[in-house]
């Protein structure tokens, strides 16, 4: 057995597991606050910083593009270090990209933090799934899965209210991202 692998843990008994999927759904919601934050307010951002529809749109894909291969080294990380390890660096660096998002004053330096972004944020699903697989045992795996994806429906349905409200409130979207 190699030392430097993360072991899965035994299933737990009794109900904590399920405070554990409260957590990682809040986490994710967390998640998705940066995210979302930059959509709901990317007509604001763009006017703001003079960007072109066409540098927002190749801000949007390089995004993507590193979200997807961030997963790819989460899985690797993740199978190394464990999840929690992995969940609490995603989280602290796509935090810290949040609040500099709120600095930026022109075109590179938004797709920096949109890089960033995606680097913290891609780190942050693939070990969120290996904890709740090492949590729940095969008989509750479909309904720790159909809870866990209510955040996908959730999210984007409170996310551009909330965000709204606090631009307005705030007077810039620039707050918003400190706020986060």
């Amino acid at each position: 057995m190699n030392p430097n692998i993360a072991q899965p843990r035994p299933l737990a008994g009794g109900n904590y597991r399920w405070t554990v999927l409260f957590c990682l759904w809040l986490l994710y919601l967390i998640n998705y606050f940066d995210r979302m934050a930059v959509l709901t307010l990317l007509p604001v951002i763009r006017a703001d910083l003079g960007l072109t529809h066409q540098e927002i749109g190749f801000a949007a894909s390089i995004f993507f593009f590193a979200y997807a291969l961030a997963q790819l080294s989460a899985g690797w990380w993740t199978d190394r270090v464990g999840p929690k390890k992995v969940m609490g660096f995603a989280i602290t660096f796509f935090t810290l990209v949040t609040f500099i998002t709120g600095l930026v004053q022109n075109f590179w330096q938004f797709l920096v933090c949109r890089l960033g972004l995606a680097l913290g944020e891609g780190n942050h699903f693939v070990p969120a799934n290996r904890a709740m697989s090492e949590w729940f045992p095969q008989s509750e795996k479909g309904r720790c899965a159909a809870f866990f994806s209510t955040i996908y429906s959730v999210a984007p349905a409170i996310i551009p209210f909330i965000v709204a409200m606090v631009a307005t409130s705030l007077g810039s979207w620039r707050p918003v991202f400190y706020v986060l």
